[in-house]
């Protein structure tokens, strides 16, 4: 978990805090650090919802709203002059 808090993919100020450490300290002290500042929002989360942790994945967020991200992809494209159709899969 404290791991995987090192590859700052949520915000851009988190990448910009990221690079910060990482010039300053190195990569394994900047994924310590990281994990340092993951850990006490982990741990008040676990003791005010009085639950076990569970990892949710590298891409819930994609899947929480596949809709909205779907349509962010496809806003990118048209910028960049594609034409573009989406089709359901079958499934």
């Amino acid at each position: 978990m404290l791991a995987g808090a090192s590859n700052f993919e949520s915000t851009t100020g988190t990448i910009v805090r990221a690079r910060a450490l990482f010039e300053e300290l190195g990569i394994q002290c900047a994924r310590v650090a990281a994990g340092y500042t993951t850990l006490p929002v982990v741990i008040y989360r676990i003791l005010t919802t009085r639950k076990p942790y569970v990892e949710l994945g590298v891409g819930y967020f994609n899947q929480l709203d596949a809709g909205r991200v779907g349509h962010h992809r496809v806003r990118r494209l048209e910028q960049l002059r594609y034409t573009v159709t989406l089709t359901p899969l079958a499934v």
